[in-house]
C-alpha cells in the first residue's frame, strides 16, 4: 500500500514500491523519510499526524 502523511498544513506521500526500492527495512524509517519529504523535523510523525493508506495498480506496455 501507499501511504500519506499529513501534519500541519504539510504532507507527503510514497508509492509501495518506494521503501522496497530504496532498501528500506523498519517502518519507523519511512516515517522519517516522510517527514523529510514533508519539510517536518525528525520524528514529527509520532503526535499529531494523520495518515491515510491507498492502493496503487502498476500497468504499462511490454517491451
Amino acid at each position: 500500500h501507499g501511504i500519506i502523511m499529513m501534519k500541519g498544513g504539510r504532507g507527503a506521500t510514497y508509492l509501495p514500491e518506494v521503501p522496497v526500492e530504496a532498501g528500506w527495512t523498519t517502518v519507523e524509517e519511512e516515517m522519517e523519510h516522510l517527514c523529510r519529504k514533508a519539510g517536518l523535523p525528525r520524528g514529527a510523525w509520532r503526535e499529531g499526524a494523520d495518515f491515510y493508506v491507498y492502493r496503487t495498480q502498476v500497468f504499462g506496455e511490454e517491451e
